[in-house]
């Protein structure tokens, strides 16, 4: 007996633990989020005017589709203004070429309502804080939520509160209250209008779009950063699509590496329009734009594609100096059956030639994956390099 109320308070112990250190940890990454954006804010203090204005041009009462349209200037948008009404409009600040904060307002043609959001985005494109107000006369009231985000998207905070829209003073939540639901962006690449923030707009070097380095007939998708040559200097990754689309929708997507230069410009240093898959190449579970990550100078592409079969893989790049090219070093490729919980991983490392062969099962009492088999291998250590892969290989 003593035995086991020992063990129940040490797994007691245990738990505590664990929920504290989630809830430090949780506190630490919503404390960054409000670091960065009380920095952000402050640079667009600075700044000024946005440094690009995006407006949807099309008729109101006629269609759904949006027609954007792009405004250097707060000169040219007012101007615009005057003879053009603009319900849903997009104020984009840049930093390094990289959006950093984006505000958006949407309104009704009749103005009984306008709903105000504010993003904040990280140096990588994910975005970190969102601020939402809806203004209404329906019930005369304000509605603020706040957002905090973690790089991967998921809400580390969120709050809400009303206000009486004549005297800004707080209220409960009314039992009649219709919200009005707008779509949160988790990252520059899922903004609306790619093609238009490609478009170079007035400033300095800084200021200038990353989607300016695609090639001509691109329009911007993702961007990332990181330092892949080790100059101290962080460089560019770039995912582009082909702008309009094809009849089949199998439009090539461009990867492309430029490295990054003190007066913050970037001169391109590798091009693929084979690594990154096609929007119509991924299926249910497709369709995206690849993760980027860079740690210690070696850059990871990570994809998914399939339904109730699929494939999760990886390719990870590193410069190779000798060279001036991008040696793919390894792979890591997941075929997992959803339906039944089976997985064949395969783990290559291409410069020692070792490939690791691990099949798994999924045990949902444990919820945990039970290894069934695992054996490795030696390949041939043959040199593949970034414009050596291809997507339809997997």
């Amino acid at each position: 007996m003593k035995k086991r109320t020992f063990f129940l308070c040490t797994i007691t112990l245990f738990l505590i633990h664990s929920i504290f250190a989630q809830t430090a940890q949780n506190d630490s990454a919503i404390a960054e989020v409000d670091s960065l954006t009380a920095s952000v804010r402050k640079y667009i203090e600075t700044e000024g005017p946005p440094h690009m204005i995006i407006a949807d041009a099309a008729d109101y009462n006629k269609t759904d589709k949006p027609v954007w349209k792009v405004f250097n200037t707060e000169a040219d948008f007012e101007a615009a203004r005057e003879k053009k009404d603009f319900y849903n409009i997009a104020y984009l600040w840049y930093d390094k070429g990289v959006p950093v904060a984006a505000n958006f307002t949407y309104s009704s043609e009749s103005g009984d309502w306008a709903q105000y959001v504010k993003y904040i985005f990280r140096p990588g494109g994910t975005v970190a804080h969102v601020n939402r107000e809806l203004r209404t006369f329906m019930g005369d009231i304000v509605v603020e939520r706040n957002y905090y985000f973690s790089e991967s998207g998921k809400i580390l905070k969120e709050t809400k509160n009303f206000r009486d829209l004549m005297t800004d003073k707080p209220l409960a939540e009314p039992k009649d209250f219709m919200d009005m639901d707008v779509d949160i962006y988790k990252k520059v690449g899922d903004l609306p209008f790619p093609a238009e923030m490609s478009k170079p707009q007035g400033g300095g070097v800084n200021d200038v779009p990353h989607g300016t380095y695609l090639p001509e007939g691109f329009a911007m998708l993702q961007s990332d950063l990181g330092d892949l040559n080790g100059d101290g200097i962080e460089d560019l990754i770039l995912q582009g699509e082909k702008e309009g689309e094809s009849d089949d929708g199998d439009d090539d997507r461009i990867l492309l590496i430029a490295f990054g230069a003190k007066d913050g410009t970037f001169k391109e240093a590798a091009r693929s329009l084979t690594i990154v898959r096609c929007k119509l190449c991924g299926g249910v579970l497709g369709g995206g734009s690849a993760n980027i990550e860079v740690k210690n100078g070696v850059l990871d592409v990570s994809q998914m594609y399939g339904s109730r079969e699929g494939v999760n893989y990886t390719h990870r790049f590193r410069l190779e100096p000798e060279t001036g090219r991008f040696r793919l070093i390894g792979e890591e490729i997941a075929n997992f059956d959803r339906a039944t919980g089976a997985t064949e991983s395969k783990s290559i490392n291409y410069l020692t030639g070792k490939q690791i062969i691990t099949k798994t099962q999924y045990n949902q009492k444990t919820d945990k994956d039970i290894v069934l088999k695992k054996e490795e291998k030696a390949l041939p250590k043959v040199k593949k390099y970034f414009e050596d892969v291809n997507y339809n290989n997997y």
